[in-house]
C-alpha cells in the first residue's frame, strides 16, 4: 500500500473516531485499530496527537479544495463555486469534524494552510465581485459551517441552499460592478 493511500486510511480513521467518539475519547490507539495500521506504523508517520491531528488538518483542507475546484468547472465563477462548495461540505464528516476539532485545537499548526486559502479566498471573490460581497459570502459560508458544526436549529438545509442561490444571484450581478 501506497503511503498516501495509508494517510488517507488513517485520516478516515481519525475522522471516525472523532465523529463516534468525541475529541475528549480521540486517542492514536484507537485511530491505528480503525485505521487497520499498528501503532509503530501510525507513530512514525505521526509520533503525536498534535502532528496526526496536523496532517488531518492538510488533508480536510485538500478535501474542501477539492470541492471548490469541480464547482469552479462547472459555474466558471470562484464566488458561486466557493458557495456550492460550502453547501456540499455541510454533509462531509470531515467538515463537521474539523469544526468540531477546531473549536479544541487552538495551536497555530493546526490551521496552517487554512489562513492561506482564506485569504486567497477573499482576493479571488473580489476579483469577481465588489469587496463588500466578497466578505458578505465569506461571512455567510462561515456561518453555515457553525450552524452545522453546533447544530443549531436556526437554518435548515432547505434554507440554507436557498440563501447560498440568492447570493450566487447576487454575485452574478455584482460581477459588473466597480470594485
Amino acid at each position: 500500500m501506497r503511503n498516501e493511500e495509508k494517510n488517507t486510511r488513517i485520516f478516515e480513521a481519525t475522522t471516525r473516531v472523532i465523529n463516534e467518539l468525541g475529541i475528549n475519547q480521540f486517542t492514536l490507539d484507537k485511530v491505528a485499530e480503525r485505521a487497520g495500521v499498528s501503532k509503530g506504523g501510525l507513530l512514525y508517520r505521526f509520533p503525536s496527537k498534535e502532528r496526526l491531528l496536523k496532517g488531518w488538518s492538510h488533508y480536510v483542507l485538500a478535501l474542501f479544495t477539492t470541492l471548490v475546484e469541480e464547482e469552479e468547472e462547472k459555474s466558471n465563477s470562484f464566488a458561486t463555486a466557493y458557495l456550492q462548495a460550502t453547501l456540499r461540505s455541510l454533509e462531509s464528516a470531515e467538515m463537521k469534524t474539523f469544526m468540531t476539532v477546531s473549536g479544541y485545537q487552538a495551536e497555530e499548526q493546526f490551521y496552517e494552510g487554512w489562513k492561506e486559502f482564506y485569504a486567497q479566498t477573499i482576493v479571488k471573490m473580489q476579483e469577481e465581485t465588489s469587496p463588500e460581497l466578497a466578505s458578505i459570502i465569506q461571512l455567510t459560508c462561515d456561518g453555515l459551517w457553525l450552524q452545522d458544526a453546533f447544530q443549531f436549529e436556526s437554518s435548515s438545509r432547505a434554507q440554507a441552499k436557498k440563501l447560498v442561490s440568492y447570493l450566487q444571484k447576487l454575485a452574478t450581478s455584482d460581477s459588473g460592478s466597480p470594485k
